[in-house]
């Protein structure tokens, strides 16, 4: 070939390359138009954005006080004399109404100013007697106008106190527009681009992928349509996130087969966990126990061990006293904890915020596991549908996913022992696989203590599936439990056999409760719960398929994930209460998820009235896993509540 026409077919490579990248460039950015539209136009009203403050306002607050009161479902901040609240919102029209639920609550009279941008808009006098209450604050804007809000609080008071806020609150009339900021449209028209161009590098077609995103553009601009400040806070805390955890599943998945959908499922999953695990108006209770236990660590002396069961000590846990009867929960690890140990100097949600993400980003991985477990048992297909299974089950979106991230941490070390030991099952004669699953097993243990049962348990119900196997599976099991009980839990371990054992033995409820064991029927009553009835009678029905279709290791793997969930409700039905917290329906979640793609795919095989019978069960099961989502967010959900009658709670909403 002459050097010509060799030089002429390069050209012509990269001119269509550039054309690929302009023709996909172009299209990310159409996308994003429903951003961009609603950026530019903005809301019209009546229209009604909230924020409550106490956790989740330090993005949006200057001149408070670090420390947060939290009354119940109540959540408020004191302002510093000079103070002010920067919503990333923008007004504009002749009827704009602010609100603040305020109490003044020290001693002396507070002469308060409060300014929108440099304007005056309302000038007051708050009096301690006149308790909780609301001022409304009408004002009108002829050009967009930033909602930095300022305020001046005059008073006797030496502690530089303000106002004791609950929420801030701002509402436009039908002829008055309300819209987000510049920069926070960017981040959103930047996270639908981005997740374009990440999907086409997965190997989605233009058409594919831009179907996939136009339901997510849509979503996000109406939601910014009716309730801008919700999306605009999602923004802030999970755009760029979502960017590198897809990217990163891309990397993993893009030579696989069928991987570009289990990336989309990633996605999927990340951005609805995310949703609640970062909305504004949530918050859960473990949060703060959380918190507390990095800050007790960091307060404490000598060795990690010793610092974790000191904060152990001050928070009551493990070695808690209910009732004039010595009761315990099973202890946190503080190898959870030591990373975060430093992470307080960046903000007053810094802790909160990197504990978030850590369980969120878990959680979310468990797709990627399933789908690589799946791949390996049962063939792309099966996996991929098992990764959307997985993506939308309950039991991801109940309470542990607002605050239980050690647990969410652990199971997802859980899932990855699942994986390492099928790859050895399925090429045991390769020794270093061995040495991974080893130490998989070890790091779960470490991690999070529920582990110790479930992994343990595992996989000596996998040395039971497979004799041939057994000693090192059960060894491995034995190490893992017996290496984490010496470095992490002996002083608990010692008060257990000494006083906690013997208690149980006659007939104490340890929990606090006076039945705390669940007993069978109470340990059974919790499968629908989490999993109603479609999926148990089909995950049923999986193993059977399973037993018929997969090879002989495949089914072991999902056989011995049954046993462990049997004996894991087993002990969950002990009287007295000592395992009530093993976490067995979030361990089952990957098995459920599986055998019930395997019952899927075999009903697909019967032909076309089989492939509509599937398809409408998935749709069935997507369904009740978001309205089962749906309910659990509006029950955990942080709500502001009104002490008295007369004091109205604050506007979710038009």
């Amino acid at each position: 070939m002459k050097d010509s026409d060799r030089a002429s077919r390069t050209w012509s490579s990269v001119r269509q390359l550039g054309s690929r990248v302009v023709s996909d460039l172009a299209l990310a950015v159409a996308l994003a138009l429903p951003l961009l539209f609603v950026a530019l136009v903005g809301t019209r009203g009546p229209a009604v954005a909230t924020l409550n403050l106490g956790p989740n306002d330090a993005a949006y607050v200057r001149g408070f006080k670090p420390e947060l009161e939290l009354d119940s479902e109540r959540a408020v901040h004191w302002s510093r004399h000079e103070a002010s609240i920067d919503l990333p919102l923008w007004v504009q029209g002749d009827t704009i109404e602010l609100a603040l639920r305020l109490e003044r609550a020290v001693a002396g009279d507070g002469r308060v100013r409060v300014f929108v941008g440099r304007r005056l808009v309302d000038a007051f006098v708050c009096r301690s007697s006149d308790g909780i209450r609301v001022r409304r604050i009408a004002f009108s804007s002829s050009e967009r106008t930033r909602l930095r809000v300022a305020l001046s609080t005059d008073g006797p008071d030496l502690r530089d106190l303000g106002l004791r806020l609950d929420w801030i609150s701002v509402g436009v009339s039908p002829r008055t527009r309300m819209g987000l900021d510049g920069a926070t449209v960017s981040r959103l028209a930047f996270v639908v681009c981005a997740l374009f161009l990440i999907f086409r590098l997965a190997g989605f077609g233009r058409r594919l992928a831009s179907g996939l995103l136009v339901p997510l553009s849509l979503g996000i601009a109406a939601w910014a349509w009716i309730d801008p400040l919700v999306p605009a806070h999602l923004a802030l805390k999970l755009w760029l996130s979502t960017i590198v955890v897809t990217g990163m599943g891309a990397l993993l998945l893009r030579r696989q087969p069928a991987g570009r959908w289990a990336l989309a499922c990633l996605a999927l999953a990340y951005l609805l966990k995310g949703g609640g695990v970062f909305h504004p108006h949530f918050f859960y209770p473990d949060i703060q126990v959380h918190r507390r236990f990095v800050y007790e660590m960091r307060g404490a002396s000598g060795t990690l061990t010793e610092r974790g069961r000191e904060a152990q000590r001050k928070l009551h846990q493990a070695y808690r006293v209910v009732g004039g009867t010595r009761g315990y929960n099973f202890p946190y690890s503080p190898l959870f904890y030591a990373p975060f140990i430093r992470v307080h100097w960046a903000g007053p949600e810094s802790v909160d915020d990197a504990m978030r993400h850590v369980g969120l980003v878990a959680a979310a991985s468990e797709v990627l596991l399933v789908f690589w477990i799946g791949s390996m048992l049962a063939g792309a297909n099966a996996a991929a549908l098992a990764a959307f299974l997985v993506a939308l089950l309950p039991v991801s979106y109940s309470r542990l996913l607002y605050g239980m991230w050690p647990t969410l941490t652990g199971h997802a070390l859980d899932v990855l022992v699942v994986a390492l030991a099928a790859r050895c099952l399925l090429a045991p004669e390769r020794r270093w696989r061995w040495m991974a699953l080893a130490l998989a097993a070890l790091a779960a243990c470490l991690i999070y203590v529920g582990s110790l049962f479930t992994v343990s348990l595992f996989l000596v119900a996998l040395a039971l599936c497979e004799i041939r196997r057994a000693p090192i599976l059960a060894g491995i099991a034995a190490a893992a439990s017996a290496a984490t009980v010496a470095l992490m839990y002996r002083p608990f371990v010692a008060v257990l056999w000494s006083e906690i054992v013997p208690a149980i033995w006659h007939g104490a409820a340890l929990t606090g409760a006076p039945e705390a064991g669940d007993g069978s029927l109470g340990a059974l009553a919790r499968v629908p719960l989490f999993y109603g009835w479609a999926y148990p009678l089909l995950a049923a029905a999986g193993l059977l398929v399973a037993r018929r279709r997969l090879a002989r290791p495949a089914f072991q793997i999902l056989l011995a994930g049954a046993m462990t969930y049997a004996a894991l409700l087993g002990l969950r039905a002990l009287p007295g209460g000592m395992f009530r917290d093993v976490k067995e329906s979030t361990f089952v979640a990957p098995f459920i998820a599986l055998a019930t793609a395997l019952t899927l795919m075999e009903l697909a095989r019967r032909g076309r009235h089989g492939r509509w019978a599937a398809a409408m069960i998935v749709l069935g099961l997507a369904a009740f896993g978001l309205s089962e989502y749906a309910g659990y967010f509006a029950t955990y959900g942080m709500r502001a509540v009104a002490v008295a009658e007369e004091v109205p709670a604050p506007p979710l909403g038009p």
